[in-house]
């Protein structure tokens, strides 16, 4: 499946690549871009549909860079309004991790990259920026599907961590990169201050 969704993403980047100059081309380097930052959006979209524990107005605000008390959805979206009760749990040394993470990597990369470097991926962005070097490649393999990629969503509304949002000057796309809010990452690495969610 993920092979088949990767050969769609790669054909729509050459066919988009392609269609202002009216010829086919091979990949090249900004078709590589294309590719990483539609790859980057259609990952964003499936951890928010496989996401059953947030409140869907918090994601869908947050992704817009605005902020929202959760308290205040009074229950009225999907995952507010299950019977289901959720345990809270100290996440702080993963949320540490993903940090430093983010800090060793330059702070040049997008979540869905830095997920992947964590979780011990493989694949040929991570060989390619020799991410599979670093000390915290694969510290995440433990956790179960969607966990890291909630509390990394849960620093950027913490603001422990920060989104910054580029637009590509070819087609206009838009990619996003994580960058560390240094203050706020001192209270929570230094600080003794918990990260729960």
């Amino acid at each position: 499946m993920q092979i088949r969704v990767k050969h769609m993403i790669s054909q729509g980047a050459m066919e988009q690549s392609s269609f202002s100059s009216g010829q086919r081309r091979y990949p090249t380097s900004n078709s590589d871009r294309i590719l990483e930052t539609h790859t980057e959006n259609l990952l964003r979209m499936v951890s928010y549909c496989e996401n059953d524990v947030d409140c869907r107005r918090l994601l869908q605000l947050v992704h817009f860079g605005e902020k929202f008390d959760p308290g205040k959805c009074s229950r009225t979206c999907d995952n507010c309004s299950k019977s289901s009760q959720f345990a809270e749990k100290d996440v702080t040394e993963t949320a540490n991790q993903l940090v430093e993470l983010i800090r060793s990597a330059g702070q040049q990369y997008s979540s869905s990259h830095i997920l992947e470097v964590y979780k011990g991926s493989m694949n040929q962005h991570v060989k390619k920026y020799k991410h599979d070097s670093l000390n915290l490649h694969g510290a995440g393999k433990h956790l179960v599907k969607g966990e890291a990629s909630r509390i990394l969503r849960h620093l950027v509304i913490e603001e422990v961590l920060a989104e910054e949002v580029k637009k590509s000057d070819l087609y206009g796309s838009v990619s996003s990169v994580l960058k560390v809010n240094e203050s706020k990452a001192r209270n929570l690495q230094c600080g003794g201050k918990k990260f729960i969610i």
